[in-house]
Parts: C-alpha cells; structure tokens; sequence
C-alpha cells in the first residue's frame, strides 16, 4: 500500500499551484472543475508525491490550531540540506528557526499561501533506523 495523493483547499488556487510549481518543483498534472461543489482542483506532482489543491467559493476560514489540532496538520518535505534549502527561499517564507527534533532530525516550518503549515524536514536516518 502507498498513499496516493495529499489533498488541501487553498484560498487561491492560482498563488497555491505558482507556490508548490515555484519551490518545491511540482508539475501540474490535470485541472478540473466541479459545480456541484462550487469548486475547481488542481493534480500535482513532484517525483513520487502527488498533491489535489481545491478552491471553493463557498470554503470555510482556516483555522490554524498547530499540531495539536484534530486531522491533517501539515505537509512534510524531505530534504537532503535543511540549510541549504531554506537560502534559495524568501525570507517571509520561513516561520520558524531550524530545529533538531526528539528524533535527531532537522526541521523548519514555513507556510504556504493559504496558511498551511509546510514543514522541511532532514531526517537523521540513523535514529530512525536503531528506535527498536
């Protein structure tokens, strides 16, 4: 089993696709609209993540509660170089300091036009691969 797609609802769906094409490398794969939802998506793809970006005319208001919200609280790339990854980014972009998590990982936080929490994450394999 493999999981197919992330899906998240953008309050723009034009700025979502320019920001997920512009730093992270996806590739529009299909568009579509749906009027029985009042709404139109967007098929991404970056290597082997796919990402579904609605927009609604109808949507509700995100509410950012962090981690301790119930359901999807983001979105987490994997990078090879935290640092030097975040040095090709605007600076407004980043929301918080890079961190080494409980797991000897790195991370870093950023948003993404709708609010969404973005996280880069560089893992420490080694941990991972010795918790048993």
């Amino acid at each position: 089993m493999k999981i197919n797609h992330i899906s998240i609802t953008a309050k723009n769906i034009e700025e979502s696709k320019n920001f997920y094409k512009t730093f992270f490398g996806f590739s529009e794969l299909r568009s579509f609209e749906r009027p029985d939802l009042n709404g139109k998506a967007v098929f991404m793809q970056c290597e082997n993540i796919m990402i579904e970006i609605w927009e609604f005319s109808d949507s509700l208001p995100f509410q950012d509660g962090g981690i301790k919200t119930l359901g999807l609280t983001h979105i987490a790339f994997e990078m090879e170089d935290i640092e030097s990854f975040i040095k090709t980014l605007p600076g407004d972009l980043i929301k918080s300091d890079i961190t080494v998590g409980a797991s000897g990982g790195k991370y870093v936080f950023l948003k993404d036009p709708s609010g969404i929490d973005i996280e880069l994450y560089q893992p420490n394999w080694d941990w991972l691969n010795n918790s048993k």
